[in-house]
């Protein structure tokens, strides 16, 4: 019998990508077969968020490229990307959920996080 393969997912604006993010994501990926790290990014939220922190907004396309230049040798790690517009106290986290499992396309065995909670 064929073993299936341990699929593992870690989400994340990335705003901005650094050192922590990368170890994280290294770490996870020698726990499974197969890696997903899903940029979730909304333009109102992210400016936002770069607004209160007094960055520069930092575009969703360069933080996926970041993310590729930073993981391009970890051959069993996938970058995706997905849009997620809620913001706000009434966050429907079954519907981000759910976004994030059609963006993966395949069942999630494990769930990674660089945060505390």
């Amino acid at each position: 019998m064929k073993k299936s393969k341990t699929i593992g997912f870690m989400g994340g604006k990335f705003l901005p990508l650094h050192m922590g993010h990368i170890y994280v994501i290294i770490a996870a990926s020698n726990q499974v077969d197969e890696l997903y790290v899903v940029l979730s990014s909304s333009k109102n939220r992210d400016r936002e968020l770069c607004e209160r922190d007094g960055i520069k907004y930092i575009p969703a396309d360069i933080r996926l490229s970041w993310l590729g230049e930073a993981l391009n040798n970890l051959n069993n790690v996938k970058i995706v990307h997905v849009e997620d517009d809620q913001w706000d106290a009434n966050y429907d986290w079954g519907i981000g959920a759910e976004k994030i499992k059609k963006a993966i396309g395949k069942p999630i065995d494990f769930v990674f996080s660089s945060e505390k909670s």
